[in-house]
């Protein structure tokens, strides 16, 4: 996009929407990443209203400010450790992912950002992983502590 200035008593005109200044030389408010290359090249910062403190981005890097829970450039994504949640009213939040259970969640995973699911370990379903699959059992006191594992009957088949 070309930008067209034209001079007036010492003052210059702006022609482009996404610019301001003197000369045309920075991006308006809600808009950033203008270069020397593109002098109407500024981008619209497109801060997601429900996740950002408001819709003006930094000029230079695009970076919205995020509410409390809320990470990227936009504020579109959710911490690691959390998901894509909506709450009573219907508005977008990040829920905790509740993974805390080492008995049947993977060590080291983490829950899929989009609905909550924790990585199970075999043989484990649920949400949080906290229920044996179809044929297997819990059992609650192993190696002189209580805990659970799901097991089939047989050697062996302890997952």
């Amino acid at each position: 996009m070309s930008i067209s200035v034209y001079r007036s008593s010492a003052e210059y005109n702006c022609y482009v929407c996404a610019t301001t200044g003197l000369r045309c030389d920075q991006c308006k408010a809600g808009f950033f990443n203008l270069t020397s290359a593109d002098r109407g090249g500024c981008e619209p910062c497109n801060c997601d209203p429900s996740r950002s403190l408001t819709t003006i981005c930094d000029r230079d890097s695009g970076e919205c400010r995020c509410k409390p829970n809320f990470i990227g450039r936009r504020c579109e994504f959710c911490p690691p450790g959390s998901y894509d949640g909506v709450d009573l009213l219907g508005g977008r939040i990040c829920s905790p992912c509740k993974c805390n259970d080492v008995r049947g969640v993977v060590p080291n995973s983490r829950c899929d950002a989009t609905n909550g699911q924790c990585v199970c370990k075999e043989y484990v379903t649920g949400r949080h992983c906290d229920t044996c699959k179809h044929g297997y059992y819990k059992s609650v006191y192993i190696a002189q502590r209580w805990t659970w594992v799901c097991y089939i009957h047989g050697p062996g088949q302890i997952g």
